[in-house]
């Protein structure tokens, strides 16, 4: 009789396969909100990193803390910023094998040993590990991979609350800490436990679960929710904010952004899974609904009563349907459904083993699962090959074309030098600076300043400090004064930089204000030349002008 391989060797070799493609990316770079980061641990003393994480971010401070700790350690540059995300995106292939193990044992009421349950376990840990979604997001420094781990040990703990004549007191401190460290990670954490509360109190009432006790999952949920307090000021300061940089989307576009969005945690490249699920899979799930009314309402009411397909499901469709109306932009901030795609790979991973099961159990059609396994396992290897495609395309250039830029600079080549580097608004001048820091080594750093703020280069930008100097009158009037006072201290040449992806909003029309600069910089002074920076989270165009030629 053939042995077969343990579930835990599976899960390795899974493991491993997405941790070398997390690691390809290590190195890439960092861009945008990874340069603020590198800003706020920066900062010498703790007061002041809180400070810096009130003024400069919009998450709660746990993540900044590690960070700190571990570039303290090891050094501040691109490859330690981005490590400890590479550790957390690997180790939550490991958690959503073992949550998927417990979800699908208490959704078939199988023991978490069984064939079908391991296989479907390993199934939804492939799928977190070929995520494109929850790749990219394992190698940039910010707050969600971490915020995908913890969210990940939340649902662990919290579905054992349903499982009936088990004893759950030893799972209260592990719900509290694990819920405790999440809300200190990230801010959407707060409502992913509001529907863990709303659920436990919903089964709880339930005539069908009279043998659990949900209810007591509360407490710990709550007490978590509760020891937010200290922070709240800081919160609130954050959601005063809001976000001026992009104007809301229409809810006419609720479809596109909802499948937008369910298409990034899918375990394909967005935009084939995008036109999979819109031209493929809802078409065949409507047809099928109506062809087979009867046994399809009673599935979706089988699956609708389960507090574990629940857990798993209502977070997943309302961040789907929501995240995307603060941003116009086609996918939205899908990055804030990277912690999610666990949830959405252990849901995939039961629809296919589901789908699997219903066919094999076709009497006089064994065939028919013969053919079902292999169109599962001839997807296993597309999924791979996007993953290795998206990685590969990453990988092939610079997170951010400043990068370079960078390097030039750095080496003293003749067309930057005597020069003052002027930034377009937003984090230019700050990306710049930490790749001249900590890329370079810059011992002396050039001459940067810019639209975001006088001391781009030097600091984030604070986003209503941003607003408020767009608004400035006589814009023109005032860089030109600066710059001439740069010219008088003897700069010879001004660099302007300007990120090729030119998004403008009410309050802050980056476009116009950047377009109407280079053109009043065209008049006045000579072009000496024009080069472009490309990577693959950012491109930049630079101009440089001569300060000592002027036109007529």
């Amino acid at each position: 009789m053939k042995k077969k391989m343990p579930f835990a060797l599976w899960l390795v070799i899974v493991t491993l396969l997405g941790g070398l493609l997390r690691a390809a990316l290590l190195n890439i770079g960092l861009t945008i909100d990874d340069a603020c980061t590198a800003d706020v641990i920066e900062a010498k003393t703790i007061s002041d990193l809180f400070l810096r994480i009130k003024v400069y971010e919009m998450s709660p401070p746990l993540y900044f803390l590690i960070l700190k700790g571990f570039t303290s350690l090891f050094g501040i540059s691109a490859l330690t910023m981005a490590l400890p995300s590479m550790v957390f995106g690997t180790v939550n292939i490991v958690l959503t094998a073992l949550l998927a193990r417990k979800a699908t044992a208490a959704t078939v009421q199988a023991a978490p040993t069984s064939c079908y349950v391991e296989r479907t376990a390993l199934l939804a840990a492939f799928f977190q590990a070929m995520s494109p979604l929850a790749i990219i997001y394992s190698h940039e420094a910010r707050t969600y991979a971490l915020a995908g781990c913890l969210l990940t040990l939340c649902a662990y703990y919290f579905i054992d609350y349903f499982a009936g004549n088990k004893k759950t007191p030893g799972r209260f401190l592990p719900l509290f800490l694990s819920s405790a460290a999440l809300v200190y990670t990230h801010y959407t954490a707060i409502f992913y436990l509001l529907v863990f509360v709303f659920l436990a109190m919903v089964f709880q009432f339930s005539k069908s679960n009279d043998s659990t006790k949900p209810i007591k999952a509360v407490p710990p949920i709550v007490l978590a929710l509760v020891s937010l307090a200290p922070w709240l000021p800081i919160l609130n300061y954050h959601k005063a904010v809001g976000t001026p940089w992009a104007d809301a989307t229409p809810i006419a576009n609720f479809a596109h952004v909802f499948l937008g969005n369910l298409a990034g945690m899918m375990p394909l490249p967005v935009v084939p899974a995008y036109l999979s699920i819109s031209f493929i899979a809802l078409p065949a799930l409507l047809l099928l609904a109506i062809i087979k009314r009867k046994a399809s309402a009673k599935l979706l009411k089988e699956k609708l009563s389960n507090p574990v397909i629940l857990t798993l499901l209502l977070p997943l469709l309302f961040t789907c349907a929501a995240i995307g109306y603060i941003t116009p932009y086609m996918f939205g901030y899908v990055r804030y459904l990277s912690p999610l795609v666990p949830f959405s790979s252990i849901l995939a991973a039961l629809a296919a083993a589901h789908l699997v099961k219903t066919i094999a159990a076709l009497r006089g059609r064994k065939h028919f699962k013969r053919e079902a396994i292999s169109a599962l396992l001839l997807f296993l290897p597309l999924a791979l090959g996007g993953a290795i495609f998206e990685v590969s395309l990453l990988a092939k250039q610079p997170r951010s074309g400043l990068r370079p830029l960078a390097k030039e600079i750095a080496s003293k080549e003749p067309i930057y030098s005597e020069a003052v580097i002027w930034t377009a608004p937003d984090f230019v001048g700050m990306i710049l600076s930490f790749y001249l820091k900590h890329d370079n080594k810059t011992v002396a750093m050039p001459d940067i300043t810019g639209f975001a703020c006088p001391e781009s280069g030097s600091r984030p930008i604070m986003h209503e400090e941003d607003v408020n100097v767009l608004k400035e009158p006589n814009l023109w009037e005032k860089h030109k004064r600066l710059i001439d006072e740069k010219k008088a201290a003897g700069a010879k040449r001004l660099i302007f930089v300007r990120d090729t992806y030119k998004p403008s909003s009410k309050l802050m029309p980056v476009k116009e204000i950047d377009d109407n600069f280079e053109d009043k910089l065209k008049q006045n002074f000579k072009v000496e030349a024009v080069r472009n920076y490309k990577g693959s989270g950012g491109s930049y165009d630079v101009t440089v002008f001569s300060l000592t030629e002027t036109k007529d």
